[in-house]
């Protein structure tokens, strides 16, 4: 046998001649060599086929999760959107109220341009990998209207802080500062301004704020002072003057009854009269007026309750 040969003998059982087959050494290496290159790519391609088959089987997993979340997202969003309208809404009547209060506390209203200042700023949401993904799924709106409500309620905070502090120096003055509804359950019939007048058909100054009710309604003091008068005026039936100071004094006219005298300390929400039809009127109702340095004022500016119905 030579050095670079192999030789394999085949030995028959029957009578026949042995057959000697030689085979290079070579040959045999590169048949195991194949043979063994074979099992190697057998072994990779089963695992890459079980870790292909494992990671389709998470992929799909994490397809139907989630859609399971972006389900649950899409009921969550609708009611964070509901919320964020409703604090809106809230906020907006904070607004108002605190434009009413700084009113009565002698301080400038807030315009809506200087409330609404630093709401905003750069986009960067097209820089987020996952942008596309917030913008499908209306995230970023929600994002910028929390934003936007996190500044108001801050503003508004401020606001009312600065509200308080001048409240707390003048208590006295605040105490006799018309602030509240004469009537609850109010229903105006006429504003104040110019008018026709419901029984002259002319056009004239209304001084006041008439208020509608069934007759017998209590009538309420706006704020605390003295009773400066109690009796008849021409055109307006019973009526009461409460003189608060600090400039402020009040008028309760078409009384069915006054319960007060001139001379009574009244206090704020204290029961004066009732509502009536007395002197010139078309029905039952409260004429109210709110009077500054003897200047009439729009009273509906010293109220400070949307509903006015709170004491």
């Amino acid at each position: 046998m030579s050095g670079k040969n192999l030789t394999l003998m085949l030995v028959p059982h029957s009578n026949e001649r042995a057959r000697r087959i030689t085979i290079s050494k070579f040959v045999v290496r590169a048949f195991l060599l194949m043979i063994l290159m074979f099992v190697v790519a057998f072994i990779y391609l089963s695992y890459r086929n079980i870790t292909f088959t494992l990671d389709r089987i998470a992929y799909e997993k994490l397809v139907v999760d989630n859609q399971i979340l972006v389900d649950e997202f899409s009921e969550s969003r609708a009611d964070i959107q509901a919320d964020i309208k409703k604090v809106r809404e809230t906020l907006q009547h904070l607004m108002e109220d605190d434009n009413r209060i700084r009113v009565i506390a002698d301080l400038d209203p807030i315009a809506d341009q200087i409330r609404m200042m630093g709401i905003g700023g750069p986009d960067y949401s097209q820089e987020d990998p996952n942008w596309s993904i917030r913008k499908e799924h209306g995230m970023d709106a929600i994002r910028n209207g929390l934003d936007a409500l996190i500044v108001q309620a801050e503003f508004q905070k401020a606001s009312f802080e600065e509200i308080l502090d001048k409240m707390l120096k003048d208590r006295e003055v605040w105490d006799c500062t018309p602030s509240i509804i004469p009537v609850k359950n109010p229903i105006i019939t006429s504003g104040f301004g110019m008018r026709r007048h419901p029984l002259t058909g002319r056009i004239t100054a209304h001084n006041g704020v008439d208020f509608a009710g069934p007759s017998g309604t209590p009538i309420y003091a706006t704020a605390d002072g003295v009773v400066s008068f109690e009796g008849r005026k021409s055109g307006f039936g019973l009526v009461i003057i409460i003189d608060h100071g600090y400039g402020y004094k009040t008028a309760y006219a078409h009384n069915s009854i006054n319960l007060v005298a001139e001379g009574d300390v009244i206090k704020r929400g204290g029961l004066i009269a009732r509502i009536g039809a007395t002197g010139r009127t078309t029905g039952p109702h409260l004429h109210y007026e709110v009077h500054v340095n003897n200047v009439p004022n729009d009273p509906l500016k010293y109220i400070i309750t949307d509903d006015m119905n709170s004491f």
